[in-house]
Protein backbone atom coordinates (compact mmCIF):
# COMPACT_ATOMS: atom_id res chain seq x y z
CA UNK A 1 0.00 0.00 0.00
CA UNK A 2 2.24 2.29 0.79
CA UNK A 3 4.63 1.66 -2.44
CA UNK A 4 0.97 1.72 -4.11
CA UNK A 5 0.11 5.71 -2.60
CA UNK A 6 3.77 6.89 -2.86
CA UNK A 7 4.27 5.87 -6.70
CA UNK A 8 0.53 7.27 -7.23
CA UNK A 9 0.20 10.65 -6.00
CA UNK A 10 3.96 11.15 -7.35
CA UNK A 11 5.59 14.69 -5.92
CA UNK A 12 4.16 17.43 -8.13
CA UNK A 13 2.21 18.72 -5.09
CA UNK A 14 2.00 18.49 -1.52
CA UNK A 15 -1.15 15.79 -0.52
CA UNK A 16 -2.77 15.20 2.47
CA UNK A 17 -3.01 11.21 3.41
CA UNK A 18 -6.42 10.59 5.75
CA UNK A 19 -5.56 7.20 7.77
CA UNK A 20 -8.19 5.90 10.81
CA UNK A 21 -5.33 5.10 13.53
CA UNK A 22 -7.34 2.77 15.37
CA UNK A 23 -7.52 0.28 12.50
CA UNK A 24 -3.68 0.40 11.46
CA UNK A 25 -0.68 -0.87 13.79
CA UNK A 26 1.57 1.68 14.99
CA UNK A 27 4.28 0.47 12.84
CA UNK A 28 2.63 0.83 9.63
CA UNK A 29 1.48 3.89 10.12
CA UNK A 30 4.92 5.92 10.37
CA UNK A 31 6.60 3.47 7.80
CA UNK A 32 3.75 4.88 5.85
CA UNK A 33 4.34 8.97 6.89
CA UNK A 34 8.34 8.54 6.86
CA UNK A 35 7.63 7.08 3.66
CA UNK A 36 4.75 10.16 2.49
CA UNK A 37 7.32 13.02 3.65
CA UNK A 38 9.99 11.83 1.56
CA UNK A 39 8.13 13.06 -1.47
CA UNK A 40 6.64 16.28 0.89
CA UNK A 41 3.09 14.76 1.51
CA UNK A 42 1.64 13.70 4.72
CA UNK A 43 -0.63 11.24 6.84
CA UNK A 44 -3.04 12.95 8.92
CA UNK A 45 -4.30 10.60 11.77
CA UNK A 46 -8.18 11.24 11.17
CA UNK A 47 -10.36 11.20 15.12
CA UNK A 48 -13.81 11.05 15.48
CA UNK A 49 -16.14 12.98 13.23
CA UNK A 50 -12.91 13.99 11.17
CA UNK A 51 -13.53 10.52 9.33
CA UNK A 52 -15.01 10.22 6.38
CA UNK A 53 -16.41 6.54 7.76
CA UNK A 54 -18.27 7.88 10.66
CA UNK A 55 -19.26 10.83 8.84
CA UNK A 56 -21.13 8.91 6.49
CA UNK A 57 -22.27 6.52 9.27
CA UNK A 58 -23.65 10.12 11.01
CA UNK A 59 -26.16 11.26 7.70
CA UNK A 60 -27.18 7.38 7.04
CA UNK A 61 -30.54 6.23 7.31
CA UNK A 62 -29.39 2.75 8.65
CA UNK A 63 -28.35 2.25 11.90
CA UNK A 64 -24.65 1.84 12.50
CA UNK A 65 -23.98 -1.57 14.10
CA UNK A 66 -23.21 -1.33 17.73
CA UNK A 67 -20.11 -3.36 19.36
CA UNK A 68 -20.91 -6.55 19.85
CA UNK A 69 -22.12 -7.62 23.01
CA UNK A 70 -22.50 -11.56 23.56
CA UNK A 71 -20.69 -12.58 26.60
CA UNK A 72 -17.56 -13.32 28.14
CA UNK A 73 -16.89 -16.73 29.19
CA UNK A 74 -13.38 -18.38 31.38
CA UNK A 75 -10.97 -20.66 30.52
CA UNK A 76 -10.43 -23.10 33.29
CA UNK A 77 -7.48 -23.82 35.08
CA UNK A 78 -7.50 -26.95 34.06
CA UNK A 79 -6.62 -25.77 30.83
CA UNK A 80 -4.72 -22.58 30.95
CA UNK A 81 -2.39 -24.06 33.03
CA UNK A 82 -1.68 -20.35 34.59
CA UNK A 83 -3.64 -18.50 36.90
CA UNK A 84 -3.81 -14.72 35.76
CA UNK A 85 -2.09 -13.78 38.69
CA UNK A 86 0.89 -15.79 37.83
CA UNK A 87 0.88 -14.15 34.46
CA UNK A 88 0.84 -10.65 35.45
CA UNK A 89 3.75 -11.63 37.59
CA UNK A 90 5.54 -12.47 35.04
CA UNK A 91 4.53 -9.81 33.52
CA UNK A 92 5.78 -7.00 35.53
CA UNK A 93 9.26 -8.85 35.90
CA UNK A 94 9.57 -8.63 32.14
CA UNK A 95 8.22 -4.83 32.55
CA UNK A 96 11.12 -4.42 34.86
CA UNK A 97 13.92 -5.86 33.00
CA UNK A 98 12.75 -3.52 30.22
CA UNK A 99 12.57 -0.43 32.62
CA UNK A 100 8.70 0.12 31.88
CA UNK A 101 6.40 1.54 34.52
CA UNK A 102 3.48 0.45 32.20
CA UNK A 103 2.49 -2.72 29.39
CA UNK A 104 0.11 -2.28 27.05
CA UNK A 105 -1.49 -5.50 25.67
CA UNK A 106 -3.74 -4.56 22.74
CA UNK A 107 -3.78 -7.72 20.62
CA UNK A 108 -7.40 -9.56 21.04
CA UNK A 109 -5.81 -13.19 21.96
CA UNK A 110 -3.20 -11.45 24.22
CA UNK A 111 -5.37 -10.19 26.24
CA UNK A 112 -7.43 -13.53 26.05
CA UNK A 113 -4.77 -15.31 27.11
CA UNK A 114 -3.50 -12.91 29.87
CA UNK A 115 -6.90 -12.74 31.89
CA UNK A 116 -7.91 -16.76 31.08
CA UNK A 117 -10.89 -15.30 29.38
CA UNK A 118 -12.48 -16.32 26.01
CA UNK A 119 -15.07 -14.62 23.97
CA UNK A 120 -16.93 -14.81 20.46
CA UNK A 121 -16.90 -11.42 18.93
CA UNK A 122 -14.66 -12.47 15.77
CA UNK A 123 -15.61 -14.70 13.89
CA UNK A 124 -13.48 -17.96 14.28
CA UNK A 125 -11.52 -16.69 16.93
CA UNK A 126 -12.58 -16.88 20.59
CA UNK A 127 -11.43 -13.34 21.31
CA UNK A 128 -13.26 -10.28 22.36
CA UNK A 129 -13.22 -6.56 21.78
CA UNK A 130 -11.07 -5.60 24.72
CA UNK A 131 -7.75 -4.10 25.98
CA UNK A 132 -5.42 -4.57 28.20
CA UNK A 133 -3.01 -2.46 30.39
CA UNK A 134 -0.76 -3.61 33.65
CA UNK A 135 1.41 -1.45 35.63
CA UNK A 136 3.62 -2.49 38.52
CA UNK A 137 0.52 -2.65 41.20
CA UNK A 138 -3.13 -2.51 38.67
CA UNK A 139 -3.98 -4.59 36.10
CA UNK A 140 -7.01 -3.45 33.62
CA UNK A 141 -9.10 -5.09 31.41
CA UNK A 142 -10.45 -1.85 29.01
CA UNK A 143 -14.11 -3.50 28.11
CA UNK A 144 -17.85 -3.29 27.75
CA UNK A 145 -19.39 -4.00 31.22
CA UNK A 146 -22.12 -5.75 29.67
CA UNK A 147 -20.02 -8.09 28.19
CA UNK A 148 -18.60 -9.81 31.28
CA UNK A 149 -20.98 -12.25 33.37
CA UNK A 150 -20.90 -12.32 37.40
CA UNK A 151 -18.74 -15.53 37.17
CA UNK A 152 -16.39 -14.04 35.07
CA UNK A 153 -16.66 -11.08 37.17
CA UNK A 154 -15.42 -12.38 40.53
CA UNK A 155 -12.65 -14.85 39.21
CA UNK A 156 -11.22 -11.51 37.73
CA UNK A 157 -11.57 -9.43 40.77
CA UNK A 158 -10.06 -12.58 42.74
CA UNK A 159 -6.55 -12.07 40.33
CA UNK A 160 -6.97 -8.27 41.25
CA UNK A 161 -7.61 -7.52 37.41
CA UNK A 162 -9.41 -4.04 37.59
CA UNK A 163 -12.62 -3.49 34.64
CA UNK A 164 -12.95 -0.23 32.97
CA UNK A 165 -15.25 0.82 30.38
CA UNK A 166 -13.70 0.41 26.40
CA UNK A 167 -14.09 3.57 25.80
CA UNK A 168 -11.12 4.90 28.64
CA UNK A 169 -8.31 3.17 27.09
CA UNK A 170 -6.67 6.14 25.44
CA UNK A 171 -8.02 8.52 27.80
CA UNK A 172 -5.85 5.72 30.49
CA UNK A 173 -2.76 5.33 27.91
CA UNK A 174 -2.52 9.67 27.94
CA UNK A 175 -2.96 9.67 31.52
CA UNK A 176 -0.04 7.44 32.29
CA UNK A 177 2.01 9.45 29.40
CA UNK A 178 1.21 13.01 30.82
CA UNK A 179 2.78 11.86 34.45
CA UNK A 180 6.25 10.75 32.71
CA UNK A 181 5.60 6.40 32.86
CA UNK A 182 7.26 4.43 30.80
CA UNK A 183 4.79 2.94 28.95
CA UNK A 184 5.83 -0.65 26.71
CA UNK A 185 4.05 -0.29 23.28
CA UNK A 186 4.98 -2.87 20.76
CA UNK A 187 4.41 -1.23 17.58
CA UNK A 188 3.62 -4.01 15.17
CA UNK A 189 0.98 -5.36 17.50
CA UNK A 190 -0.81 -1.99 18.84
CA UNK A 191 -2.38 0.65 16.81
CA UNK A 192 -1.12 3.95 15.60
CA UNK A 193 -3.79 5.76 18.06
CA UNK A 194 -2.83 4.18 21.08
CA UNK A 195 0.40 4.68 20.41
CA UNK A 196 -0.27 8.56 19.65
CA UNK A 197 -1.53 8.43 22.98
CA UNK A 198 1.82 8.03 24.56
CA UNK A 199 4.74 10.83 23.91
CA UNK A 200 8.01 9.86 21.80
CA UNK A 201 10.21 9.87 24.54
CA UNK A 202 7.50 8.20 27.33
CA UNK A 203 7.36 4.70 24.74
CA UNK A 204 9.67 1.64 25.48
CA UNK A 205 9.42 -0.10 22.16
CA UNK A 206 9.76 -4.05 22.13
CA UNK A 207 7.92 -7.58 21.17
CA UNK A 208 4.89 -7.66 23.73
CA UNK A 209 6.13 -10.18 26.41
CA UNK A 210 2.60 -11.31 26.41
CA UNK A 211 3.01 -12.55 22.70
CA UNK A 212 6.01 -14.49 23.16
CA UNK A 213 4.42 -16.54 26.82
CA UNK A 214 1.05 -17.16 25.00
CA UNK A 215 3.40 -18.80 22.21
CA UNK A 216 5.22 -20.80 24.60
CA UNK A 217 2.33 -23.36 25.58
CA UNK A 218 2.69 -25.02 29.28
CA UNK A 219 1.84 -29.00 29.63
CA UNK A 220 -1.63 -28.04 30.54
CA UNK A 221 -2.20 -26.42 27.43
CA UNK A 222 -0.59 -29.12 25.44
CA UNK A 223 -2.45 -31.64 27.18
CA UNK A 224 -6.15 -30.03 26.05
CA UNK A 225 -4.45 -29.19 22.27
CA UNK A 226 -3.42 -33.58 22.18
CA UNK A 227 -7.34 -33.96 23.42
CA UNK A 228 -8.84 -31.57 21.13
CA UNK A 229 -7.00 -33.08 18.28
CA UNK A 230 -7.47 -36.57 18.54
CA UNK A 231 -11.44 -35.83 18.67
CA UNK A 232 -11.27 -33.19 15.89
CA UNK A 233 -9.02 -35.97 14.17
CA UNK A 234 -12.32 -38.76 14.65
CA UNK A 235 -14.90 -35.98 12.76
CA UNK A 236 -12.30 -35.82 10.13
CA UNK A 237 -11.96 -39.66 9.78
CA UNK A 238 -15.81 -40.04 9.90
CA UNK A 239 -16.08 -37.69 7.54
CA UNK A 240 -13.47 -39.65 4.82
CA UNK A 241 -15.41 -43.17 5.93
CA UNK A 242 -18.70 -41.32 4.73
CA UNK A 243 -17.17 -39.93 1.32
CA UNK A 244 -16.38 -43.19 0.42
CA UNK A 245 -19.60 -45.15 1.29
CA UNK A 246 -21.24 -42.24 -0.63
CA UNK A 247 -19.10 -41.92 -3.76
CA UNK A 248 -17.77 -45.72 -4.18
CA UNK A 249 -20.71 -47.66 -2.50
CA UNK A 250 -23.89 -45.56 -3.07
CA UNK A 251 -22.32 -44.18 -6.56
CA UNK A 252 -23.28 -40.57 -5.88
CA UNK A 253 -21.43 -37.15 -5.87
CA UNK A 254 -20.47 -34.91 -3.32
CA UNK A 255 -20.66 -31.08 -3.80
CA UNK A 256 -18.24 -28.67 -2.38
CA UNK A 257 -20.73 -27.04 -0.19
CA UNK A 258 -21.97 -30.64 1.09
CA UNK A 259 -18.35 -31.58 2.14
CA UNK A 260 -18.67 -28.56 4.62
CA UNK A 261 -22.11 -29.21 6.06
CA UNK A 262 -21.04 -32.55 6.45
CA UNK A 263 -17.53 -32.33 7.91
CA UNK A 264 -18.77 -29.13 10.29
CA UNK A 265 -22.62 -28.99 10.38
CA UNK A 266 -22.81 -32.60 11.82
CA UNK A 267 -18.77 -34.50 12.37
CA UNK A 268 -17.48 -31.35 14.28
CA UNK A 269 -20.84 -30.48 15.99
CA UNK A 270 -21.61 -33.50 17.75
CA UNK A 271 -18.21 -33.05 19.10
CA UNK A 272 -17.38 -32.70 23.04
CA UNK A 273 -16.33 -28.89 23.51
CA UNK A 274 -16.87 -27.64 20.06
CA UNK A 275 -17.58 -24.30 19.79
CA UNK A 276 -17.09 -23.18 15.98
CA UNK A 277 -14.74 -23.93 13.36
CA UNK A 278 -11.59 -22.20 13.08
CA UNK A 279 -11.31 -20.70 9.98
CA UNK A 280 -14.01 -20.91 6.86
CA UNK A 281 -13.57 -24.44 5.82
CA UNK A 282 -11.49 -24.57 1.75
CA UNK A 283 -12.90 -27.37 0.01
CA UNK A 284 -11.43 -27.34 -3.28
CA UNK A 285 -12.66 -30.27 -5.85
CA UNK A 286 -10.19 -30.94 -8.95
CA UNK A 287 -9.23 -27.53 -10.42
CA UNK A 288 -10.90 -25.59 -7.36
CA UNK A 289 -7.83 -26.90 -5.38
CA UNK A 290 -5.08 -24.95 -6.85
CA UNK A 291 -7.03 -21.70 -5.17
CA UNK A 292 -5.12 -21.37 -2.06
CA UNK A 293 -7.63 -20.15 -0.24
CA UNK A 294 -11.02 -21.38 -2.16
CA UNK A 295 -14.20 -20.59 -0.85
CA UNK A 296 -16.95 -22.86 -2.08
CA UNK A 297 -20.35 -21.26 -2.22
CA UNK A 298 -23.83 -21.42 -4.45
CA UNK A 299 -24.90 -24.06 -6.47
CA UNK A 300 -21.86 -23.88 -9.04
CA UNK A 301 -19.74 -25.20 -6.57
CA UNK A 302 -17.33 -27.83 -7.65
CA UNK A 303 -18.26 -31.69 -7.57
CA UNK A 304 -16.19 -34.37 -6.04
CA UNK A 305 -16.72 -38.22 -7.45
CA UNK A 306 -14.60 -41.06 -8.48
CA UNK A 307 -11.17 -39.57 -9.14
CA UNK A 308 -11.55 -36.51 -7.95
CA UNK A 309 -8.85 -34.44 -6.47
CA UNK A 310 -10.34 -33.26 -2.68
CA UNK A 311 -8.11 -30.56 -1.26
CA UNK A 312 -9.70 -30.02 2.42
CA UNK A 313 -8.18 -27.51 4.73
CA UNK A 314 -10.37 -27.48 7.76
CA UNK A 315 -10.04 -26.56 11.23
CA UNK A 316 -12.18 -26.47 15.20
CA UNK A 317 -12.29 -24.30 18.23
CA UNK A 318 -12.65 -26.36 20.84
CA UNK A 319 -12.63 -25.10 24.57
CA UNK A 320 -9.74 -27.04 24.89
CA UNK A 321 -7.57 -26.49 21.83
CA UNK A 322 -7.39 -25.37 18.30
CA UNK A 323 -7.24 -27.38 15.57
CA UNK A 324 -6.15 -26.89 11.59
CA UNK A 325 -5.37 -29.89 8.99
CA UNK A 326 -5.33 -30.07 5.33
CA UNK A 327 -5.55 -33.71 3.76
CA UNK A 328 -5.74 -34.19 -0.56
CA UNK A 329 -7.62 -36.84 -0.93
CA UNK A 330 -9.58 -39.54 -3.78
CA UNK A 331 -12.14 -41.71 -3.50
CA UNK A 332 -13.91 -44.45 -5.47
CA UNK A 333 -12.70 -47.69 -6.61
CA UNK A 334 -9.17 -48.23 -7.72
CA UNK A 335 -9.13 -44.46 -6.95
CA UNK A 336 -4.77 -44.80 -7.74
CA UNK A 337 -5.75 -46.00 -10.71
CA UNK A 338 -8.02 -42.81 -11.72
CA UNK A 339 -5.61 -40.10 -10.78
CA UNK A 340 -2.79 -39.10 -13.51
CA UNK A 341 1.04 -40.12 -12.47
CA UNK A 342 1.87 -36.61 -12.73
CA UNK A 343 -0.41 -36.06 -9.63
CA UNK A 344 0.40 -38.62 -7.65
CA UNK A 345 3.99 -37.34 -8.33
CA UNK A 346 3.79 -34.37 -7.03
CA UNK A 347 1.91 -35.29 -4.12
CA UNK A 348 4.65 -37.77 -2.95
CA UNK A 349 7.03 -34.79 -3.40
CA UNK A 350 4.46 -33.10 -1.37
CA UNK A 351 4.46 -35.44 1.80
CA UNK A 352 8.32 -36.00 1.26
CA UNK A 353 8.79 -32.22 2.39
CA UNK A 354 6.39 -32.77 5.32
CA UNK A 355 7.98 -35.79 6.38
CA UNK A 356 11.67 -33.93 6.34
CA UNK A 357 10.48 -31.01 8.11
CA UNK A 358 8.49 -33.51 11.15
CA UNK A 359 11.58 -35.44 11.00
CA UNK A 360 14.01 -32.67 11.24
CA UNK A 361 16.65 -31.98 14.61
CA UNK A 362 18.15 -28.46 14.71
CA UNK A 363 19.94 -26.65 17.54
CA UNK A 364 18.48 -23.98 19.81
CA UNK A 365 18.14 -20.47 18.63
CA UNK A 366 17.14 -21.55 15.09
CA UNK A 367 14.29 -19.24 13.67
CA UNK A 368 11.70 -21.31 11.44
CA UNK A 369 13.26 -19.58 8.15
CA UNK A 370 16.45 -21.92 8.25
CA UNK A 371 13.74 -25.00 8.27
CA UNK A 372 12.27 -24.06 5.21
CA UNK A 373 13.91 -25.45 2.43
CA UNK A 374 13.48 -28.76 4.10
CA UNK A 375 9.78 -28.81 3.15
CA UNK A 376 10.58 -27.50 -0.83
CA UNK A 377 13.58 -29.43 -1.69
CA UNK A 378 11.89 -32.41 -3.08
CA UNK A 379 9.73 -30.05 -5.00
CA UNK A 380 12.49 -27.48 -6.15
CA UNK A 381 14.20 -30.96 -8.23
CA UNK A 382 11.50 -31.26 -9.76
CA UNK A 383 11.02 -27.25 -10.75
CA UNK A 384 8.26 -27.11 -8.46
CA UNK A 385 7.06 -24.90 -5.49
CA UNK A 386 4.69 -23.00 -3.68
CA UNK A 387 3.80 -19.13 -2.81
CA UNK A 388 2.84 -19.25 0.73
CA UNK A 389 4.79 -20.08 4.05
CA UNK A 390 5.56 -23.45 5.36
CA UNK A 391 4.27 -23.39 8.39
CA UNK A 392 2.53 -20.49 11.02
CA UNK A 393 2.13 -20.27 14.38
CA UNK A 394 -1.69 -21.92 16.59
CA UNK A 395 -2.94 -20.88 19.54
CA UNK A 396 -4.14 -23.03 22.62
CA UNK A 397 -7.77 -22.84 21.95
CA UNK A 398 -7.12 -19.30 20.73
CA UNK A 399 -6.46 -17.69 17.04
CA UNK A 400 -5.69 -20.63 14.36
CA UNK A 401 -3.01 -18.00 13.31
CA UNK A 402 -0.53 -16.12 15.90
CA UNK A 403 2.82 -15.32 16.11
CA UNK A 404 6.17 -14.20 16.26
CA UNK A 405 6.68 -18.18 15.48
CA UNK A 406 6.39 -18.91 11.83
CA UNK A 407 7.90 -20.90 9.23
CA UNK A 408 8.45 -19.38 5.96
CA UNK A 409 11.29 -17.99 3.57
CA UNK A 410 10.65 -14.53 5.15
CA UNK A 411 14.07 -14.46 6.85
CA UNK A 412 13.34 -11.03 8.53
CA UNK A 413 12.41 -13.04 11.04
CA UNK A 414 14.63 -14.26 13.17
CA UNK A 415 12.15 -15.38 16.02
CA UNK A 416 14.04 -18.97 17.27
CA UNK A 417 11.53 -21.64 17.44
CA UNK A 418 11.12 -22.59 21.50
CA UNK A 419 9.65 -25.44 22.93
CA UNK A 420 6.09 -25.47 23.21
CA UNK A 421 5.47 -23.65 20.19
CA UNK A 422 2.64 -25.17 18.16
CA UNK A 423 3.12 -24.57 14.07
CA UNK A 424 1.77 -25.66 10.96
CA UNK A 425 3.56 -27.91 8.55
CA UNK A 426 2.05 -27.08 5.05
CA UNK A 427 3.69 -27.84 2.06
CA UNK A 428 1.53 -27.87 -1.17
CA UNK A 429 1.63 -27.33 -4.77
CA UNK A 430 -0.78 -25.78 -7.13
CA UNK A 431 -1.32 -25.93 -10.98
CA UNK A 432 -4.36 -23.49 -11.62
CA UNK A 433 -6.93 -24.72 -13.64
CA UNK A 434 -6.12 -28.02 -12.87
CA UNK A 435 -5.54 -29.50 -9.49
CA UNK A 436 -3.76 -28.43 -5.51
CA UNK A 437 -1.97 -30.53 -3.30
CA UNK A 438 -1.57 -29.92 0.33
CA UNK A 439 -0.48 -31.46 3.07
CA UNK A 440 -0.82 -30.02 7.12
CA UNK A 441 -0.19 -31.27 10.37
CA UNK A 442 0.55 -29.13 13.23
CA UNK A 443 3.56 -30.00 15.39
CA UNK A 444 4.70 -28.99 18.78
CA UNK A 445 8.51 -28.01 19.34
CA UNK A 446 9.97 -30.10 21.97
CA UNK A 447 13.61 -31.15 23.56
CA UNK A 448 15.69 -33.67 21.64
CA UNK A 449 16.48 -35.37 24.35
CA UNK A 450 20.24 -36.73 24.74
CA UNK A 451 21.17 -34.74 22.00
CA UNK A 452 23.85 -31.48 23.40
CA UNK A 453 26.65 -30.05 21.00
CA UNK A 454 29.96 -30.49 22.36
CA UNK A 455 31.18 -28.04 20.43
CA UNK A 456 29.02 -25.31 20.95
CA UNK A 457 27.10 -26.38 24.05
CA UNK A 458 23.78 -25.72 22.51
CA UNK A 459 20.93 -28.44 22.93
CA UNK A 460 18.90 -29.90 20.38
CA UNK A 461 15.01 -29.46 19.66
CA UNK A 462 12.41 -31.51 17.33
CA UNK A 463 8.86 -31.72 16.36
CA UNK A 464 6.14 -34.09 17.55
CA UNK A 465 3.02 -34.29 15.60
CA UNK A 466 -0.33 -32.93 17.12
CA UNK A 467 -2.54 -34.45 13.99
CA UNK A 468 -3.70 -37.50 14.14
CA UNK A 469 -5.48 -38.17 10.49
CA UNK A 470 -4.18 -40.51 7.65
CA UNK A 471 -2.39 -39.44 4.52
CA UNK A 472 -4.13 -40.56 0.97
CA UNK A 473 -2.32 -44.17 0.43
CA UNK A 474 -3.92 -43.92 -3.15
CA UNK A 475 -2.11 -41.05 -3.92
CA UNK A 476 1.47 -41.98 -2.89
CA UNK A 477 3.73 -43.46 -5.54
CA UNK A 478 5.51 -45.49 -3.31
CA UNK A 479 8.88 -46.13 -4.93
CA UNK A 480 9.79 -42.60 -4.89
CA UNK A 481 9.77 -42.65 -1.37
CA UNK A 482 12.99 -43.74 0.75
CA UNK A 483 12.92 -46.87 3.50
CA UNK A 484 12.65 -43.98 6.20
CA UNK A 485 9.82 -42.68 4.55
CA UNK A 486 8.11 -45.37 4.41
CA UNK A 487 8.63 -46.52 7.95
CA UNK A 488 7.43 -42.80 9.08
CA UNK A 489 4.12 -43.12 7.60
CA UNK A 490 3.36 -46.56 8.53
CA UNK A 491 4.68 -45.82 12.20
CA UNK A 492 2.14 -42.57 11.97
CA UNK A 493 -0.40 -44.61 11.00
CA UNK A 494 -0.57 -47.05 13.20
CA UNK A 495 -0.18 -44.33 16.14
CA UNK A 496 -3.15 -43.02 14.58
CA UNK A 497 -5.14 -45.99 14.48
CA UNK A 498 -4.15 -46.64 18.50
CA UNK A 499 -5.31 -42.98 18.99
CA UNK A 500 -8.32 -42.37 17.32
CA UNK A 501 -10.06 -45.95 16.76
CA UNK A 502 -11.24 -46.24 20.42
CA UNK A 503 -13.35 -43.23 19.28
CA UNK A 504 -14.98 -44.58 16.44
CA UNK A 505 -18.16 -46.96 15.33
CA UNK A 506 -17.39 -50.54 14.32
CA UNK A 507 -17.71 -48.71 10.36
CA UNK A 508 -15.38 -45.69 10.63
CA UNK A 509 -12.74 -48.48 12.72
CA UNK A 510 -12.86 -50.58 9.79
CA UNK A 511 -13.06 -47.81 6.97
CA UNK A 512 -9.66 -46.38 9.21
CA UNK A 513 -7.71 -50.23 9.81
CA UNK A 514 -7.54 -50.07 5.85
CA UNK A 515 -6.56 -46.03 5.63
CA UNK A 516 -3.47 -47.09 8.11
CA UNK A 517 -2.53 -50.62 6.79
CA UNK A 518 1.44 -50.37 6.33
CA UNK A 519 2.18 -49.03 2.74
Amino acid sequence: MSDWLVNTLGSDAPIRVGIDPFVHSASFAQALAKDLAARDHELVPLFGMENPVDMAWEGSALPRPGQPLAPIRLHPMEVAGKTTSDKVAEMREAMQDKGADALVVAMLDDVAWLYNIRGSDVEFNPVALSYAIVTMDTAILFMSEAKIPDDVRAELAAHKVEIRPYQNFIPYLQSLSQVGHKVWIDEERTNYAAAMAVDEENRVRGMNPVTLAKAIKNEAELNGMRAAHERDAAALIRFMSWMERTISDEGRTVTEVEVDEMLTGKFRKELDGFIEPSFPTIAGAGPNGAIIHYRADGPDCGIVGPGTILLLDSGGQYRDGTTDCTRTMVFGRDAEDLVPLEVRQTFTRVLQGNIRLDRSVFPEGTPGAVLDILAREELWRAGQDYAHGTGHGVGAALNVHEGPQSISPRFVNKQALLPGMVLSNEPGFYAPSMFGIRTENLLVVEQAEGLESKATGKKFLRFRKLTQVPICKALIVKEMLSPTEVEWLNTYHAQIFQRVSPLLDRTDREWLRVACEAL
